[in-house]
């Protein structure tokens, strides 16, 4: 359950509750519950981007090769932290402590990757047409392009995809290649 179980759902109650019920039918009584965090995410399954298209914006779809560069850079550290995860066996308390602080340091690695996906898919969802949309990915890409040289601050991509995740109809993006790197 551990190395070769993954899911996703976009109701957190139904992770937790997958992570319990496997829990109980694993017969893991002796492990922490945590013991499948790694693998068990909060999102929706529907929406997401690969990392070539969070590197990627504007209508022509080119690449910026530096921000490309930079997220493999990321990932690929991300994917060496999971790696370790996969590598433990949670057999005790120091064990899960191990794994979350590898868990914490993947969620650090994907942070640029998951806020920059976040606010590219929050311009297909701020236009009401192809038109608008284009439009706002233009000046999202722009937002993101400065970001990344130091020339912004992270506090307006942040309100953008605070506001794509919050709300009635808030919509938590699932990356798919960046949160399951060794699957993929």
């Amino acid at each position: 359950a551990q190395r070769c179980l993954y899911g996703v759902d976009k109701n957190p109650f139904a992770v937790n509750l997958a992570k319990l019920s496997l829990w109980l039918v694993t017969l893991a009584k002796d492990l922490p519950f945590t013991f499948l965090d790694h693998a068990l995410k909060c999102g929706d399954s529907l929406v997401g981007l690969r990392k070539e298209q969070i590197g990627s914006f504007g209508k022509d779809a080119t690449y910026d090769l530096p921000l490309l560069a930079y997220l493999k850079e990321q990932l690929d550290r991300a994917r060496s932290y999971r790696a370790e995860i996969q590598a433990l066996d949670t057999r005790s308390d120091a064990d899960d402590d191990q794994k979350r602080d590898y868990l914490y340091k993947v969620e650090q690695e994907l942070y640029q990757a998951r806020l920059t996906g976040d606010v590219r898919i929050a311009a297909f969802f701020e236009g009401s047409n192809k038109k608008q949309r284009e439009e706002r990915e233009t000046e999202i890409a722009e937002l993101v392009r400065r970001w990344r040289y130091h020339q912004a601050d992270t506090e307006s991509l942040e309100e953008i995809a605070n506001r794509l995740r919050s709300g009635d109809k808030g919509i938590i993006p699932f990356n798919w290649d960046i949160e399951f790197p060794e699957v993929f």
